[in-house]
């Protein structure tokens, strides 16, 4: 039935668009001689199979972190740890400055980018060394 579903889908999509768009013709040059229908499911399995980020009420709270956020963060900390005469390329991990479990948000005023230890040390400072040995 699930097949079903996209056949339908796909179809109802060439209905609504009966001139392609140029992103659409671009995806036809890259994938060659199908039908448009083909096209459609070809563009559209590939979608299914990509992993998807858990959904959220609001990504401003909670622990999921947009892409476009992360990318902005580790751009701005031009991806090194920002820990004060740290300057560890590796292990890099985002950090909220006021931890998500004291109502920390994520804003980019909120996140830094830190090396894994000084993100531990972080954690430490925040919450004390139990149940991080």
């Amino acid at each position: 039935e699930k097949g079903n579903n996209i056949h339908i889908f796909k179809e109802k999509i060439i209905r609504l668009a009966p001139t392609p768009s140029r992103k659409f013709d671009k995806a036809k040059d890259l994938i060659g001689d199908y039908t448009d229908a083909e096209i459609v499911e070809i563009l559209v399995d590939q979608k299914l199979r990509e992993p998807r980020a858990p959904e959220r009420g609001s990504s401003k709270f909670g622990r999921y972190i947009s892409k476009e956020l992360k990318d902005f963060v580790f751009k701005r900390a031009k991806h090194s740890c920002e820990f004060e005469g740290c300057n560890e390329k590796r292990f890099l991990q985002i950090d909220h400055i006021i931890p998500v479990a004291k109502g920390g948000e994520n804003t980019p005023e909120n996140l830094r980018v830190l090396c894994a230890n000084h993100n531990q040390y972080a954690r430490v400072q925040c919450f004390g060394a139990k149940g991080f040995t």
